[in-house]
């Protein structure tokens, strides 16, 4: 990902993640990145399987809410709406290379 917009890496990461399209997913994700929300993954290739995991068990539809910008962190607020017809509202810091940590893949909250 080259842009030097944060929400561009934001859109990019839940727009593949809603199309399943977990090659695209991949490349706003740095190598190290930890994802914490609604499990436990330590690296792009626990994140994506976990992410794909629950796209393919669970989820069928993320509607972003919001997108808010500080510098180069992205705070997406989302509501992932499951196969049992239930809605978790969901806010997550969302991977950005632009970013002012640079190695480090997200700093993720969620909220309820």
């Amino acid at each position: 990902m080259t842009s030097s917009d944060p929400r561009d890496a934001a859109r990019t990461y839940m727009d593949a993640w809603r199309a399943r399209d977990f090659d695209r997913l991949r490349t706003v994700l740095a190598d190290d990145v930890t994802f914490r929300p609604l499990g436990t993954a330590d690296g792009a290739d626990e994140c994506i399987a976990g992410l794909r995991g629950m796209a393919e068990k669970v989820m069928k539809d993320v509607d972003v809410k919001l997108m808010a910008v500080d510098g180069g962190d992205v705070l997406t607020w989302f509501e992932l709406h499951t196969a049992s017809r239930t809605r978790s509202r969901r806010s997550t810091g969302v991977p950005s290379r632009t970013g002012s940590s640079p190695g480090s893949a997200s700093r993720s909250t969620h909220g309820r």
